[in-house]
């Protein structure tokens, strides 16, 4: 099996505060796989795409990003909650004030509950 490496371009004007912040995160050893990066990628783009250069994150940016996920669960939008409150608490650390959401308390637990096949359903199957 061939694994290719994703590249992460980042362009918004937060482009150099996310590079710092995700250098900060794997020198820490809490950047583990690709998950953060992807979710910077897409605040990155949304910056983009609703021209946001101001870099101070704000209420209301979160709320507009948040009004574009209509079709994430709510265990993925608890994962981006998170990144967002690492990055503009990164922010503040820059003394770039910010705006740190608060965490959404659905999705905090996996609520997948697996189905257990019975033996006369496994026979059926085979």
């Amino acid at each position: 099996m061939i694994y290719i490496k994703k590249e992460f371009i980042y362009k918004s004007e937060f482009a150099p505060y996310i590079k710092s912040f995700l250098l900060e995160k794997e020198q820490k050893g809490q950047l583990k796989s690709d998950m953060l990066k992807n979710f910077m990628l897409e605040f990155d783009r949304f910056f983009q795409e609703y021209n946001i250069t101001d870099l101070q994150i704000t209420e209301d940016v979160v709320l507009q990003w948040r009004s574009t996920r209509i079709n994430d669960n709510d265990r993925n939008l608890y994962h981006k909650y998170l990144a967002w409150k690492h990055f503009c608490s990164y922010l503040c650390s820059l003394e770039i004030g910010s705006y740190i959401p608060r965490i959404p308390k659905a999705g905090r637990q996996n609520d997948y509950i697996p189905y257990i096949f019975t033996a006369e359903e496994i026979q059926l199957i085979f």
